[in-house]
């Protein structure tokens, strides 16, 4: 079995899985920038892909491809875990007018403002700015689109835990190829009763 964890910060899950990371530095087995061209692995390698908090700091618009190379780097049946900030739940505290956890830098007073802000953009410096926002709605979507399957909640992450506003989830790549996927997401910004529905298709040839 092959292991990789993505992001590993100063705390790896296990420092015998291979690590990738934006910067060389000990311990970095790959140096290379997720969502930035073609990783340096090849298809098919790893049965565990694992980034804890990464991929919010990967441009919107390039998420999806980032999700394109996990899954392409990834033997089939293998399993992608993947957990980012939930920004239903930093939405859920701005609306409340609370901190939505105990989580105080640049803010010891305690601000809910501040706290917004830290939680949604980040504290730097480069290049750990925060480029992108999910909901489990909208990251089961990614998911879908880059073909994994089998996607499903996850509770407690492998490695450091980032608190309350974590959303976690795993998922799949199938046996062969990518499946159509047809998914409806439910959108809902900070006025309530105002939500928008729209579906996504996407159809990607088998492999083999």
């Amino acid at each position: 079995m092959k292991y990789l964890e993505i992001g590993p910060g100063n705390c790896p899950v296990d420092p015998s899985w291979d690590l990738l990371d934006i910067e060389p530095r000990s311990g970095i087995d790959i140096v290379a920038a997720l969502g930035d061209g073609q990783l340096p692995i090849g298809k098919d390698t790893y049965d565990l892909v694992y980034a804890s908090h990464v991929i919010e700091h990967i441009a919107w618009f390039r998420v999806a491809h980032a999700l394109l190379e996990v899954h392409r780097i990834l033997k089939p049946r293998g399993v992608f875990e993947v957990w980012v900030p939930d920004f239903a739940r930093i939405v859920d505290a701005y609306r409340a007018g609370r901190c939505g956890d105990n989580w105080r830098k640049h803010n010891p007073q305690g601000n809910p403002w501040l706290w917004l802000n830290g939680r949604v953009f980040a504290y730097g410096p480069e290049p750990n700015w925060h480029r992108a926002a999910f909901d489990a709605p909208s990251l089961r979507c990614r998911l879908e689109e880059a073909g994994f399957i089998d996607i499903e909640r996850l509770q407690k992450p492998r490695g450091y835990h980032h608190g309350p506003v974590s959303l976690g989830m795993r998922g799949r790549k199938p046996c062969t190829g990518f499946p159509i996927r047809n998914s409806t997401v439910t959108w809902s910004p900070f006025r309530p009763g105002f939500r928008r529905t729209w579906s996504v298709s996407s159809v990607l040839p088998a492999v083999g």
